[in-house]
């Protein structure tokens, strides 16, 4: 015990594996294809031509398609890392033993176009205890992937934080504001066809005009993205897309939670952020940094708006980035996430 009587938690069981470099997994897709784009683009209801046309992406300053933001989760995730999360005591003999995602941060350093291979390493960064309002004690965690292509060139960093909590407070605060379900009800999912092949119509390509340095001004607000009541079906495509695997539930109360329903993965909101902005943008759009964080959850059969807006513009065309702050609001008027990202633009003349 120090001798201010101050309770510390001892986070000894770290020390054999932060900034180590353990064994990585196998990963879902090494090759980057048109197919691996344009399953990963179609699971998120992007249907940019820049990700599905040859003949459009020609024609951009990319000169071939190009994977969007967040793709490259298809090709190595942090979350294996989770099981190698040691648990912790804290001051009440309680052990910590619930890990929650918070945010996640992507800088984003050069395309990424069918051809290339894409490899990941993932480590656990850092752990620092923390002691909340709501939750009490918890550790911070931090997990850093790179993604590399077979150049050796770096095409993105990602930095995973999650907190290890108490499992008994890791829903505090997390269901304020939603109604309860009605009628008898369990869930607020709703099954959907199974999408085969054939079965269903793929919406039409859409290419958005080019959007210039020149014409944004600070107060600008980014054209918002609205997305339909989100249900198990959609979580089941994406997880299809990224991690080869499905969504092992049908909704209602989650085991050993305050949460009254299934709720989506906090990962979905940097491919939504993404395609918001890249169809404000236009084709020429490049995102250096994408953030966000998780400020309440957001349970299936909601819908949600991701807005955004323009906070700085750099002062030197030739160097013409702009900063945008963003949120998404659900259907009941709740910010269940927050953001912000740096764009770059072409300049007009």
């Amino acid at each position: 015990m120090p001798a201010n009587n101050r309770f510390e938690l001892d986070l000894g069981a770290f020390d054999s594996i932060v900034e180590r470099d353990l064994p990585q997994p196998h990963q879902i897709n090494y090759e980057v294809t048109r197919d691996t784009i344009r399953t990963f683009a179609w699971a998120i209801d992007d249907y940019n031509a820049l990700y599905l046309d040859d003949d459009y992406a020609r024609q951009t300053r990319w000169g071939t398609r190009i994977a969007p933001p967040g793709y490259l989760a298809s090709h190595g995730s942090s979350a294996w890392l989770a099981r190698h999360v040691p648990p912790v005591v804290d001051e009440e003999g309680s052990t910590l033993s619930e890990l929650v995602h918070a945010s996640e941060e992507w800088r984003f350093l050069r395309p990424v176009r069918p051809g290339d291979h894409v490899l990941s390493h993932s480590k656990i960064s850092r752990a620092e205890a923390k002691v909340g309002s709501r939750v009490g004690a918890s550790v911070r965690v931090d997990m850093l992937t790179r993604y590399f292509n077979h150049r050796g060139e770096d095409t993105a960093v990602r930095v995973d934080t999650c907190f290890l909590l108490n499992k008994t407070k890791a829903g505090a605060g997390s269901v304020i504001g939603y109604p309860p379900i009605e009628n008898g009800a369990t869930t607020r999912n709703v099954i959907q066809p199974t999408r085969f092949p054939g079965t269903f119509s793929v919406p039409g390509q859409r290419a958005y005009p080019q959007r210039y340095f020149e014409d944004v001004s600070i107060g600008d607000a980014v054209t918002p993205l609205h997305i339909p009541p989100v249900m198990l079906q959609n979580l089941a495509r994406f997880c299809a897309a990224t991690l080869a695997s499905g969504v092992d539930e049908t909704g209602g109360p989650v085991p050993g939670s305050a949460l009254p329903d299934a709720y989506v993965f906090g990962h979905l909101r940097v491919p939504w952020f993404g395609t918001m902005i890249t169809a404000w943008g236009g084709p020429g759009t490049w995102i250096q940094r994408l953030a966000q964080r998780d400020r309440s959850w957001l349970l299936i059969g909601f819908s949600v708006d991701c807005r955004g807006s323009v906070v700085a513009k750099s002062g030197d065309p030739s160097d013409p980035w702009i900063d945008l702050a963003l949120e998404c609001v659900n259907e009941l008027g709740h910010v269940t996430n927050v953001g912000t990202s740096r764009v770059t633009l072409p300049v007009r003349q």
